[in-house]
C-alpha cells in the first residue's frame, strides 16, 4: 500500500482511536462510587492510590524514555493500550487495596507510552505538509472522547445499580478494542539527519514555564473535578437513598460530559478570537468554578446546594480538553522534532508531579478535615497560579 494512503487512513483512525484509548472511559463515569461502594474505600484511600501511583510515574521516567527510544513511538502505543488493559482487569477483579494500587500504577504509566500517538500523527502531518491540521485533529480527537464519555455517563448510573461490575466489564472490552485499533495506527519511518546529534532534551526557561503552568493548573482541575465528584456523591446521600443518590450524580455527570463536548466544541473558536490568552480565560473559569462548588455546599444541604456546586463542576469539565491540547501544541511547537518523544514525556510526568504533590497535600488534609478544606485549597492553587501564567504570555507571545 501506497505510504501517503497509509498516512490517511492512519490519520482517519487516530481521532476514534483516541476517543476511545484516552482514558478508562467506563470506569472514570463511576471511579469513585465503585471504589467506595463496591472496594469500600475511603476518600483518603481514593487520594493515596493517586498519590503513590504518581510517586511511581515520577521515579520511574527516566525508564520509560529509555523504553520509548528503544522500541520506538508505535510499540510504545501499543505497550501503553495493552498495559491499560490490564490496569482495567486489576481495579475491577482487584479485593485488596495493594492490588487496586497496581492497577492504578499502571492506569498511571500507560499514558507515557500511549500518548506517542500525538507523536506519530504530528510526523505523519508534517510527512504531508499539513502541520497547521495538528490542533484540530486534535481537538476533534478530545471530542469524540468527550461524545463517547457523555453516551458512557447517561448509562453507567443504571447500569451500576444493574450490577456495580457491569460498566468495568464493558470498560474491559473498550481496552480489548483499543489493542485492537492500534495496529491500524502507521508510524512514518523517517532518516533522521540530526539522529547523531546528543539527544537529551533541553528544559529552556521558556519550556519549563508552560510544563509549570500545564502541570498545576490540569493537576487542580483533575484533583478538583474528582473530589468534587465526592463532595456531591456525599452530599447527595445527606438526604437521598443510595440507588436514588446514585441516578442523581450519574445525571450530574451526563451533564458534565455535555459540558466537556461543548468545551471541545467551542474551543476552536474562542482560541481563534483570544489566541495566547486562552490560559487565562481558562484559570479565570476554573477559580470561579471552584468558587460555585464552595458556595453550594455552604448552602444547606439540598437540591439548590447541589445545583450551585454542579455548575462549577460542569465548567470544570469544559474546560480540561482545551488546556491539554492548548498546551500540547505549544510545546511541540517551542522544541525540535527530535525531542519530541521525550518533550511529551515530559509533559506527561511534570503533570504527575503537579498531581502527585497537590493529591498528597489533599491527603494530608483529609487527614483532619473534610472535603471542604481540600476544595479550598484548590482553589487557593488556582488564584496563586495566576502568576505562573502571566509569566508564560510573556515568553510564547
Amino acid at each position: 500500500m501506497d505510504i501517503n494512503k497509509k498516512i490517511n487512513i492512519s490519520n482517519k483512525i487516530y481521532p476514534i482511536f483516541y476517543g476511545l484509548s484516552a482514558d478508562l472511559v467506563f470506569f472514570v463515569a463511576i471511579n469513585t462510587i465503585f471504589l467506595t461502594k463496591v472496594k469500600h474505600l475511603t476518600a483518603m484511600d481514593i487520594s493515596s492510590l493517586t498519590m503513590f501511583s504518581m510517586l511511581f510515574v515520577i521515579l520511574i521516567q527516566n525508564i520509560v524514555i529509555k523504553i520509548i527510544k528503544k522500541i520506538g513511538n508505535k510499540a510504545s502505543l501499543k505497550f501503553g493500550v495493552y498495559m491499560m488493559l490490564l490496569s482495567s482487569i486489576l481495579i475491577t477483579f482487584s479485593k485488596s487495596y495493594i492490588l487496586i494500587l497496581i492497577g492504578y500504577i499502571l492506569y498511571n504509566v500507560a499514558p507515557l507510552f500511549k500518548d506517542m500517538d500525538s507523536v506519530i500523527l504530528r510526523e505523519n502531518l508534517k510527512a504531508q505538509n499539513r502541520l497547521d491540521k495538528f490542533i484540530k485533529i486534535q481537538n476533534f480527537s478530545t471530542l469524540i472522547y468527550s461524545i463517547v464519555t457523555m453516551i458512557v455517563s447517561f448509562v453507567s448510573g443504571f447500569l451500576f445499580n444493574l450490577n456495580p461490575y457491569i460498566p468495568m466489564l464493558i470498560c474491559i472490552a473498550f481496552c480489548i478494542n483499543n489493542c485492537i485499533l492500534s495496529n491500524f495506527i502507521y508510524e512514518i519511518k523517517q532518516d533522521n539527519e540530526e539522529e547523531v546529534e546528543n539527544r537529551d532534551f533541553k528544559i529552556t526557561k521558556r519550556v519549563l514555564i508552560i510544563l509549570l503552568v500545564y502541570s498545576i493548573v490540569y493537576s487542580i482541575i483533575e484533583l478538583s473535578q474528582t473530589n468534587t465528584k465526592l463532595l456531591l456523591q456525599y452530599n447527595l446521600e445527606e438526604f437521598l437513598k443510595l440507588d436514588k443518590a446514585v441516578i442523581y450524580l450519574s445525571f450530574i455527570i451526563a451533564l458534565s460530559r455535555i459540558s466537556r463536548v461543548l468545551g471541545n466544541l467551542l474551543f476552536i473558536k474562542i482560541y481563534k478570537k483570544v489566541g495566547k490568552k486562552l490560559p487565562r480565560v481558562i484559570i479565570t473559569s476554573l477559580i470561579f468554578a471552584l468558587f460555585l462548588i464552595l458556595l453550594g455546599d455552604f448552602i444547606e444541604k439540598d437540591f439548590l446546594g447541589i445545583i450551585i456546586s454542579a455548575l462549577g463542576f460542569l465548567i470544570i469539565l469544559s474546560i480540561r480538553d482545551p488546556l491539554q491540547n492548548y498546551m500540547k501544541t505549544v510545546l511541540l511547537n517551542k522544541c525540535r522534532p527530535i525531542y519530541h518523544e521525550q518533550a511529551i514525556i515530559y509533559f506527561n510526568t511534570f503533570r504527575k508531579i503537579g498531581n502527585f504533590i497537590i493529591s498528597g497535600i489533599i491527603t494530608l488534609i483529609l487527614l483532619k478535615f473534610k472535603l471542604e478544606y481540600a476544595i479550598t485549597f484548590l482553589l487557593i492553587g488556582a488564584v496563586s497560579s495566576v502568576v505562573l501564567i502571566r509569566k508564560m504570555y510573556s515568553l510564547v507571545k
